[in-house]
C-alpha cells in the first residue's frame, strides 16, 4: 500500500510541475520577441536598447556618408 501511496505522490507531483511549465510558456508567449531576446542576452535592457540604438545610427551615417560622397554618374 505505501508503494501505491509513494507513486500517488510523484504522479501529482509531476502534475504539478507540468502545471508550472505551462504557465511559464503562456508568460513567455505574453511578453512577446523583445522579452523573449532579453532572456537569452545577459545583459541589462537598456545597455541592449542603447547598443541598438548605436548600431541603428551607425547604419543610417554610413548611408548618408556614402550618399553624400558617390560620384555622380555621366
Amino acid at each position: 500500500m505505501d508503494d501505491k501511496a509513494d507513486i500517488d505522490e510523484r504522479l501529482e507531483e509531476l502534475e504539478r510541475r507540468e502545471r508550472e511549465v505551462e504557465k511559464r510558456e503562456r508568460a513567455l508567449k505574453a511578453h512577446g520577441i523583445r522579452y523573449n531576446i532579453y532572456q537569452h542576452v545577459h545583459v541589462s535592457p537598456r545597455s541592449l536598447d542603447i547598443f541598438i540604438g548605436v548600431c541603428i545610427f551607425l547604419v543610417l551615417a554610413l548611408l548618408v556618408i556614402g550618399v553624400l560622397t558617390r560620384e555622380p554618374r555621366l
